[in-house]
């Protein structure tokens, strides 16, 4: 907005000093020209002005309408649940929950405990519960013997949605095991 509005100003300075310059000209017309060319240059920036504003004000309503997803570790052991809630009145469309628990060496996807590119209604609170070492177990990996051996294990909560035909990603939270349950890191 601002290159534009200056890009008229200069504009309008060049063409007053070519009026002003310009031989043939009555001094009446001349001030009647500079009078038309600056007024002209002001629509022209007010003009620019009020556009910008317009697009401004329609990508903050877009914003306003992007949903937002508390995503969360309640619980650790036995097992683990997953809270998940839309904390906004603007549905999810292609919601896609990602969970990984790894060490330095080690990355165990749990995504597929979630349903893929689901859809989620406006403030709808949804728990997702599972046996934490048992189904860690059954793809691999041994949480104890982890532990047992000095090794951090960690688990990260992501999550991807559709939005204005965009596929978005959010990182929600990481959480360390302390052998009982899933804390914050």
């Amino acid at each position: 907005m601002w290159i534009i509005s200056s890009l008229l100003v200069i504009s309008a300075l060049l063409g007053s000093f070519y009026i002003w310059t310009t031989d043939g000209l009555v001094k009446v017309n001349r001030i009647t020209s500079t009078i038309q060319l600056w007024a002209c240059a002001a629509a022209l920036i007010s003009a620019t002005v009020v556009i910008h504003n317009y697009i401004l004000t329609g990508q903050q309503f877009t914003n306003g309408l992007r949903p937002a997803l508390l995503l969360q570790a309640v619980e650790g052991s036995p097992r683990t649940r997953i809270h998940y809630e839309n904390r906004t009145a603007n549905a999810f469309y292609g919601l896609t929950i990602c969970i990984k628990v790894f060490t330095k060496n080690t990355i165990v996807d749990l995504s597929d405990l979630f349903s893929q590119k689901m859809y989620m209604a406006p403030y709808d609170v949804r728990d997702r519960r599972f046996d934490t070492k048992g189904e860690l177990k059954n793809r691999g990996f041994d949480l104890d013997a982890a532990v047992a051996s000095g090794q951090e294990v960690t688990m990260s909560l992501a999550y991807e949605f559709s939005f204005g035909g965009k596929l978005e990603k959010v990182v929600a939270l990481e959480y360390a095991w302390d052998n009982t349950q899933w804390s914050i890191k």
